[in-house]
């Protein structure tokens, strides 16, 4: 099904941006549904409206708007494409060598200064946030650490990428957008709609080596992986803690916090290396 109409590329954002718009009022009135039934702000509640996101607000309107603007959903979302072993392997060995970048870089992101009217109105975006966060990882059990990954983590990690990878920076492309320009502009807007802005840095750069993933791959199962395993490394490393172990160690590694910074440099290195050859090898084995 294909309507000449979304031929242009503004024609096709606008439709994305109306199914988004749709689809988040439709999961909306999912949010007070399930306050009703579990009860409002409880782990359950808000894990049960993560979902309805995911689901109404990012993968529906995705796939409807590729569908309608290209005709094959399936294969210009990059859902038919499979991945290499190599190309999971070294996607998985990037995503775990740049945690000490990583780290350095929400630390420097979290200490940005702001005039104290913006930083008044960040802090609460940030708070509100945070609150939602904590409660769903607030959990000991297996069966919460499982919906967790399953909901934080996987289910997120697909919805997400289908609508700002698969959908919003294939839309983007064109004449005067280069494949680079996309992903940098898919990224930021990835980055700007969390509503986070002291974590808006490195949500960026991460947004953009998903992007980078989907162009070289062609499929968008690669970066849902490397999205989902980034959530599920949160939701783990929280679950942890939860039952007690002292997990500071892994969230300052690489920062000035604790005087290691140059692990963060070193991470940088290794990361930015491994980074130029999946640029080389991911290509090459679609």
């Amino acid at each position: 099904m294909f309507y000449p109409i979304f031929a242009s590329r503004p024609a096709r954002l606008v439709l994305l941006f109306v199914t988004l718009f749709v689809g988040l009022c439709v999961a909306s009135l999912s949010c007070g549904f399930f306050d009703i039934l579990f009860g409002q702000g409880t782990r359950t509640a808000l894990l049960c409206q993560s979902a309805a996101q995911a689901v109404f607000a990012f993968i529906i309107p995705a796939y409807v708007s590729v569908k309608i603007a290209y005709g094959n959903a399936y294969d210009e979302l990059g859902i038919s494409r499979g991945f290499s072993v190599s190309a999971i392997l070294i996607t998985l060995a990037i995503m775990f060598t740049a945690v000490p970048f990583l780290n350095q870089i929400i630390s420097l992101n979290e200490n940005i200064a702001f005039s104290p009217d913006i930083e008044k109105v960040f802090r609460q975006w940030e708070n509100q946030a945070l609150s939602a966060t904590n409660s769903m990882l607030d959990t000991d059990t297996v069966s919460g650490l499982v919906s967790g990954v399953l909901i934080v983590g996987l289910l997120t990690g697909i919805g997400e990428e289908f609508f700002f990878r698969g959908a919003l920076q294939k839309m983007l492309r064109g004449k005067g957008v280069s494949a680079h320009g996309a992903i940098w502009i898919a990224a930021t807007v990835f980055s700007i709609m969390h509503f986070q802005p002291y974590g808006f840095v490195p949500r960026l750069l991460l947004g953009a080596f998903f992007g980078y993933l989907y162009w070289w791959s062609g499929t968008i199962w690669l970066p849902v992986i490397a999205h989902a395993v980034n959530n599920s490394m949160v939701v783990i490393v929280a679950w942890i803690r939860n039952c007690g172990a002292d997990m500071r160690w892994f969230e300052t590694c690489g920062t000035s916090d604790d005087g290691t910074l140059w692990i963060s440099a070193m991470s940088l290195v290794v990361a930015g290396s491994l980074t130029y050859i999946a640029s080389r090898i991911i290509p090459n084995s679609k």
